[in-house]
């Protein structure tokens, strides 16, 4: 999800006159994002950012055991995290992905 302030200049560029493809290129996002915000009211905008982040993450219930072994080996990466918590969990796979522990700054 986009902060306010990309929120804002999707807008103000529909605003300006601009197309979508417009948009994209300057804003320089993908266009499905725009797509999704294009249309989208300010109510509805701050609505969808208290659902998504309040909502409950698959994962969330493993996030002890991933501070642990992100403590103690920092370097792990997030698939080496998902196959110990399927190792200790004995399942053949679990609800999210491998991309779930994931850090994108």
């Amino acid at each position: 999800m986009v902060d306010w302030i990309m929120y804002g200049k999707i807008q103000e560029l529909k605003r300006n006159g601009l197309n979508k493809s417009q948009t994209k290129r300057r804003l320089k996002i993908d266009y499905k994002t725009v797509l999704k915000y294009w249309d989208m009211t300010p109510d509805d905008y701050a609505a969808a950012k208290a659902f998504a982040e309040s909502r409950t993450k698959k994962a969330d219930k493993y996030k002890p055991f991933v501070i642990d072994c992100l403590e103690k080996n920092p370097d792990m990466s997030a698939a080496q995290i998902y196959d110990w918590i399927k190792e200790r969990t004995n399942l053949e796979t679990l609800d999210f992905q491998k991309r779930a522990f994931r850090y994108d700054d």
